[in-house]
């Protein structure tokens, strides 16, 4: 171990940064080109299937049958959700005014 620590004093401050910025290109330029890899391996490399893939298929609520129903219950489940919030913004309200009071 001495011996390897010895070969690094004795190189030139130079050198020594040829050899640092070497290692650091071979290994930057090596990860990039296996995540360039991995990435179209995800993506799917624009395979056969990718192009006969239509772009974009946009269903909208006019699509679907019973959508009358579905937007009913839509409806009735956001006028619950307004009354259940409303509710608890009174119910913590009523809290601070009782604390409040009890306080003082």
């Amino acid at each position: 171990m001495v011996g390897s620590a010895q070969r690094w004093r004795d190189r030139p401050a130079g050198r020594l940064l040829v050899d640092m910025l070497s290692t650091l290109l071979t290994l930057w330029v090596s990860l990039l080109l296996l995540m360039w890899f991995i990435q179209r391996q995800i993506s799917g490399g624009g395979s056969a299937d990718k192009r006969r893939k239509p772009k974009k298929q946009r269903v909208g609520f006019d699509d679907v049958q019973g959508v009358d129903e579905a937007k009913e219950e839509l409806v009735e489940v956001n006028v619950a959700f307004v009354l259940i919030t409303s509710l608890r913004c009174l119910m913590n309200v009523a809290r601070q005014i009782i604390f409040w009071y009890l306080v003082v």
